[in-house]
């Protein structure tokens, strides 16, 4: 049992970036090809993670979306620029924003 894992569990296989001087900086994001697929590098709070830059909700350009914090789930997600769709910039899963729902109708 390695306990010491660095925080990287979910990685599978790891990629040489093509241009390592292109890193972005912090808060920034770079679009680049690795074994023909297209991937964004996130650099957040000192961190570089990556995840697929076609969004797979509705294929939108995921590298294009807005970063934001939804401090209530602790993520950070980009939000697809076709529907809002968010993804989590750290490991790629969909992220969940609950909605208060409230019953209009009069009695």
């Amino acid at each position: 049992n390695n306990s010491n894992n660095n925080g990287f569990d979910n990685v599978k296989i790891w990629h040489r970036l093509p241009n390592t001087r292109a890193l972005p900086v912090e808060g920034g994001r770079i679009h680049v090809c690795v074994d023909g697929r297209f991937v964004t590098v996130f650099r957040s709070e000192q961190k570089l993670s990556a995840i697929d830059s076609i969004c797979h909700h509705a294929g939108g350009p995921l590298t294009l979306g807005q970063v934001k914090d939804i401090e209530e789930l602790g993520a950070k997600v980009v939000l697809c620029p076709w529907h809002k769709f968010m993804v989590n910039i750290r490991d790629g899963t969909k992220v969940y924003e609950g909605v208060d729902v409230t019953n209009s109708a009069s009695a």
